[in-house]
């Protein structure tokens, strides 16, 4: 099945992006109400949210994997 191999290459993606980011925003000193947020931390938190999200996809493929495994032995 593919879908593991794409959901970690989406994952490293999204690593590297968020690399990148970091490289780009300017550090804050004082604290920031979250209405004014910077661009480059909104995207942090954006991307931050989709590697959970992939994190999750992939926890769920092998879960479903292993119970496709499992059907496919009960049925033969």
């Amino acid at each position: 099945m593919p879908i593991p191999s794409v959901l970690q290459a989406s994952i490293k993606t999204i690593l590297a992006i968020k690399a990148m980011n970091k490289l780009f925003a300017a550090p804050r000193s004082e604290a920031v109400p979250p209405a004014s947020l910077s661009n480059a931390e909104k995207t942090a938190y954006h991307l931050e949210n989709c590697e959970i999200r992939l994190q999750s996809y992939l926890a769920s493929c092998g879960v479903l994997q292993a119970r496709i495994e499992n059907m496919t032995k009960f049925v033969s």
